[in-house]
Formats: structure tokens, C-alpha cells, sequence
């Protein structure tokens, strides 16, 4: 049975949690230059492994990004050499376009607006932007085209794109085979797909915010009996497991690539975690991320 279309969003969180994040990307500010080396490095070392499936450079591309988020930082980086798409499912203002913030408020309710608002008058977001500009050497940063939908609902236009991307978006749809089945629809043949989860098995996995801001949580406390209720998990989350992931692309992307990345999670999982944890594998628990990348036949 599938789930209710109107899931928990990070948009439709709540005021509290929205003003959590708020003060905590002003606390960061200063470190947005740190923030933008880490997420450049990644998407350089993202942008590698699509390279080598395509078999020539991410550039002149036809890329939609799912999932895009209220920065659209990847979809910038990648629209610095090619035409990107973002679709997302919640609204996100360009400018002082007020009838897209008058939107935020309708369909995401006044947490998500009150965020949004919070973070371009107090320049977090602005300040964000500079250090990107800083790190590429440009002075603007290109603004993606943008379609508000459900990838489990909206179907993209068939055979548009040569490069599907996603980060840390699949762990939160309710039918990730449908969306997986509308993602590889909308690539060209010899197009590529790369697609990042957030393991719902992963000392992080759990998306409470207060993880993310700084707040301290047991480690795997979603998963722990002993401290799950503790948690407190800011969107919907489907819960699939590394070996569920594995099936869906076995069946719908066959030949794709893995990739899994721990960032050094195996130092918290103590011994008597592990013993806690003992129905799941040490490659689950320490998996943060799990990419997968495949390139559609072109016959």
C-alpha cells in the first residue's frame, strides 16, 4: 500500500524546528567557506564517477536534478556548464517574487516561510552564495530552471535529459520504484543516472534535525529500542534498508555501479552498540551513503 501523496516535508516541519535551523546556519556562518570545500569536494568526487559512466566530461548537458532544495547548490554548480533542471516538491521562491512566498505559505505552511524568510534577511543564505561564487571563481551563480512536483507523480517530460541526478531524496518518497521507473523514463539512451541515498540504517539516518544542528542524540538512537524514542524525525522517511535498495536496482537499472561511503562512522559503533544492533550488518550501520550509477542502453 502506497503512502498518503501530502507526506512530512523538511518544508512543513514545524516553527520550532525551523527556528532551530535558522539560528544554526547564523552560528555556521562563519565556517561557510569550510561548508562549500567539503560539499565541493563531494560533488567533485560525484561529478568523477559520472564522468567515467558517460565516458566523456558533465558538460553541454541536459541535467535534471530531483530533489533540488531551497539553495539548489548542486544544480548551480552543474548549471555552470550545462541546462539544469530542478524539481522539488516544495515551493521555492526565486527573488522578491511574492506570489512564490505567498505559494510557500499556502502549500508548506509558515515554518518553511518563516525559515526561508529568516535565512535571506539575516544573509545566510547570501553569505552561502559568496563563498560558492568564491570557490569557483565566478561572480554569479547560474539559477537552474525549476518544477515544483512529485517525482512519484509527476512524470518528467520522456527521454529529455542525458544526466538524472539525486542527493539524499529517495530515502523520503513514498514509492521509490515508481520514481525510479519516471527517472530512468525521462533520460535519453546512452544518458546517465546517479542517484545518492542517506541510509536509514546510518548513525544519521533518522533525519532529526536537532542532529543537524548540533543537538547531541545517542548514536543510532532511531534504531536502538532503548533510545528510540528519543527521535523525533523532521520528514517522512520509506525506512528501506541497503538490501531493498540493492533489489530495486537490480530489477529496474541492471549494471549499475555502487559506491559507499562511511565517513569515518565506524569509530562510534561501539561494541555495545553493535550488540544492540545485532539483526543489521556492520556495512549498514556505517554506510552513510549509498550511490548508485548506471547509464541506460541505447538499444
Amino acid at each position: 500500500m502506497s503512502e498518503p501523496h501530502n507526506l512530512q516535508t523538511y518544508a512543513t516541519f514545524g516553527v520550532i524546528n525551523a527556528f532551530r535551523e535558522v539560528v544554526h546556519a547564523l552560528r555556521e556562518r562563519n565556517k561557510a567557506d569550510n561548508a562549500v570545500a567539503v560539499a565541493l569536494e563531494r560533488i567533485h568526487r560525484d561529478e568523477q564517477r559520472i564522468d567515467r559512466c558517460l565516458g566523456k566530461p558533465v558538460r553541454q548537458l541536459d541535467i535534471l536534478e530531483i530533489g533540488g532544495g531551497q539553495q539548489m547548490e548542486r544544480a548551480r554548480y552543474f548549471g555552470i556548464n550545462n541546462q539544469v533542471t530542478a524539481m522539488d516538491l516544495d515551493v521555492i521562491p526565486c527573488g522578491f517574487d511574492l506570489g512564490s512566498y505567498l505559494r510557500m505559505f499556502q502549500e508548506n505552511g509558515f515554518g518553511r516561510l518563516a525559515k526561508t524568510v529568516g535565512r535571506k534577511l539575516l544573509l545566510v543564505d547570501r553569505g552561502k552564495q559568496l563563498a560558492w561564487e568564491k570557490a569557483l571563481g565566478i561572480t554569479n551563480l547560474p539559477t537552474p530552471n525549476f518544477i515544483q512536483g512529485d517525482i512519484c507523480h509527476a512524470i518528467p517530460k520522456s527521454e529529455a535529459y542525458d544526466l538524472v541526478v539525486s542527493w539524499s531524496t529517495f530515502e523520503h518518497l513514498s514509492e521509490p520504484k515508481i520514481a525510479l521507473q519516471n527517472a530512468i523514463r525521462s533520460l535519453r539512451p546512452g544518458g546517465v543516472l546517479y542517484i545518492g541515498i542517506h541510509l536509514y540504517t546510518s548513525n544519521s539516518g533518522h533525519h532529526d534535525l536537532r542532529a543537524f544542528t548540533g543537538f547531541p542524540l545517542p548514536f543510532w538512537a532511531h534504531l536502538r529500542a532503548s533510545t528510540s524514542h528519543l527521535i523525533q524525525p523532521s520528514s517522512y522517511l520509506n525506512e528501506w534498508r541497503l538490501s531493498q535498495w540493492r533489489a530495486l536496482f537490480v530489477k529496474e537499472a541492471k549494471g549499475f555501479e555502487e559506491f559507499l561511503e562511511s565517513y569515518g562512522s565506524e569509530q562510534d559503533l561501539t561494541s555495545d552498540i553493535r550488540s544492540e544492533l545485532s539483526e543489521y550488518s556492520d556495512e549498514e550501520l556505517c554506510t552513510v551513503d549509498a550511490f548508485y550509477v548506471w547509464q541506460k542502453p541505447i538499444a
